[in-house]
């Protein structure tokens, strides 16, 4: 079975109450013709609802009781591997074109650069279903499986009337309630990492009782916009607000216990007497602990390296590998900051006042160093976005492409101060879009994320990242034609951009990096 498909019927459940929701307040200003139709949508789901019920429930119990069963048998040992470093990019000596000895712009270069270095695949794994793979992975969970291949019957989780009690926290800086049971009626006791007494506990989890806890994680999951690293933490805060702490063996049951009924790739792990969480990702994850399954890499974020450590290796039908991407941005309560004005140094007409969001650099700041890609395709956030696009929107009206690509690259380059990370934070912190408009300095890797962002959005043109073993630029497939230093990726031509090559215009590299061979990274 997929709970995948669990997750999709539980959704269903909480959008027709949206769509009845929504419907009221259509109704003020029409006539209630939608709100027929989507009274009409819900009885036809009752309808088959009834149908599929009891078949669900006796095909969930049935994995779950195996499980449980599963995990009173001996666990497999491994040890845990050291953590991918970080990528450093110790930074070129810091250059500004020279004059004559510079490419002039729309000239084709002297030098081109040699074929680049393609980038190396994700490695596939076999257990998964046959799904169109890019290059860079999506970054949605969703699946849609083809009927034809759906063989488990599915069935949303309904809670039933005595489900009310709720557990209240913070999370985001929103209010959140979940549906969990009181105190007298039962919640899993855990003491010693004993296995019989984890099965039993898995057991009573698996009870009807803890059904209306699942559907309202779905329902907060999608109504907050919650990518996988966020939904992880929410149940780091409800579990701490459930048992004092969210490192308890209580706590980290009751984590598994909803990733795992939800589609998410897990294991149990019982490192020196204490229960953890084991995640599968499909993007590499740096400094962070691991061990490899099968060509997977499952990340132990709350287990020291180089650990020995007893793992349950049993594979929930289903069950998917989370993905580092953001996708969309998470929602969270406007928390000014103070304003700062960014402006061009050659367009004067690109000057904007702006204030990020403090509640999502908070967000960001706990965010697991990822791939530069996948910073590239978070966007911006609608604050910043509001604040910004209009007045880049104004400038670029009217211009080639060309012309737009190089008053967006001036204020890039010119619009902020520039600081290594091993200056500015001892380590290397690759920046969110956002965090550029929060911290006072960015370097290559923050500036080329931004650029991409803005090109993508704003141009609406094809953008790479050029990564060189000392620097990070971008690339972009202008559909005029552009001369200067450009690469040939997929027989299409990509003009380079660099945001950091401060006062340069596009198609115009640093000379330290001209004859290099880059690794050309795709952004979705």
């Amino acid at each position: 079975m997929r709970y995948n498909k669990l997750y999709r019927c539980i959704l269903a459940v909480s959008l027709s109450c949206s769509v009845f929701m929504a419907s009221a307040a259509y109704a003020q200003q029409k006539e209630d013709q939608f709100d027929r139709y989507a009274r009409k949508m819900n009885e036809q789901f009752n309808a088959k609802k009834k149908s599929y019920n009891a078949a669900f429930e006796a095909y969930r119990n049935k994995i779950n009781k195996q499980f449980a069963a599963y995990l009173e048998k001996e666990w497999k040992k491994i040890v845990l591997l050291n953590p991918d470093v970080v990528p450093d990019k110790p930074e070129p000596v810091f250059e500004k074109p020279s004059g004559d000895d510079r490419l002039l712009p729309n000239r084709e270069p002297s030098v081109v650069p040699v074929d680049v270095v393609p980038p190396k695949p994700v490695n596939p794994i076999k257990s998964k279903p046959v799904v169109p793979i890019r290059l860079l992975p999506d970054n949605s969970r969703i699946v849609v499986v083809p009927d034809d291949v759906i063989e488990e019957p599915v069935e949303p989780v309904v809670p039933t009337v005595e489900q009310e009690h709720t557990v209240g926290f913070q999370y985001l800086a929103n209010r959140v309630q979940i549906r969990f049971p009181e105190e007298s009626a039962g919640r899993i006791r855990l003491g010693n990492l004993n296995k019989r007494d984890l099965s039993v506990a898995w057991n009573e989890l698996s009870g009807e009782k803890y059904n209306s806890m699942l559907v309202d994680c779905i329902c907060i999951r999608e109504s907050l916009q919650l990518c996988d690293w966020a939904f992880y933490q929410l149940l780091l805060e409800f579990t701490k607000a459930i048992y004092g702490s969210e490192k308890s063996s209580e706590a980290v049951l009751t984590q598994a216990y909803v990733l795992s009924q939800l589609g998410y790739k897990l294991r149990l792990v019982d490192c020196n007497g204490k229960l953890h969480i084991i995640i599968a990702y499909r993007d590499q994850i740096y400094a962070v602990p691991y061990f490899t399954v099968d060509g997977e890499k499952f990340y132990a974020f709350t287990i020291p390296s180089s650990q020995s450590v007893h793992f349950c290796d049993f594979q929930f039908p289903g069950e998917k590998a989370s993905t580092a991407a953001v996708g969309k941005l998470p929602v969270v309560p406007m928390a000014e900051t103070a304003k700062k004005t960014y402006k061009s140094e050659r367009s004067e007409g690109v000057s904007v006042n702006l204030s990020p969001n403090k509640n999502l650099i908070s967000f960001y700041d706990n965010y697991p160093s990822c791939r530069w890609d996948l910073k590239a395709q978070a966007s911006l956030s609608k604050e910043v976005k509001n604040q910004l696009y209009p007045v880049l929107k104004r400038e670029i009206k009217g211009k080639t492409e060309s012309e737009a690509a190089n008053i967006l690259i001036n204020f890039v380059q010119t619009a902020f101060e520039y600081m290594t990370d091993d200056k500015q934070f001892g380590r290397e912190k690759a920046f969110f879009g956002d965090e550029l408009f929060f911290y006072p300095y960015s370097d290559c890797e923050d500036r080329s994320v931004l650029y991409a962002i803005l090109v993508k959005e704003l141009l609406k043109l094809d953008v790479v990242l050029l990564e060189y073993p000392t620097h990070l630029a971008t690339a972009v497939k202008f559909k005029e034609d552009v001369r200067g230093d450009h690469f040939i990726i997929d027989g299409k031509k990509y003009i380079v951009c660099d945001p950091t090559y401060i006062g340069a215009t596009i198609g115009q590299s640093m000379d330290s990096m001209r004859n290099i061979e880059a690794t050309i990274i795709k952004v979705n």
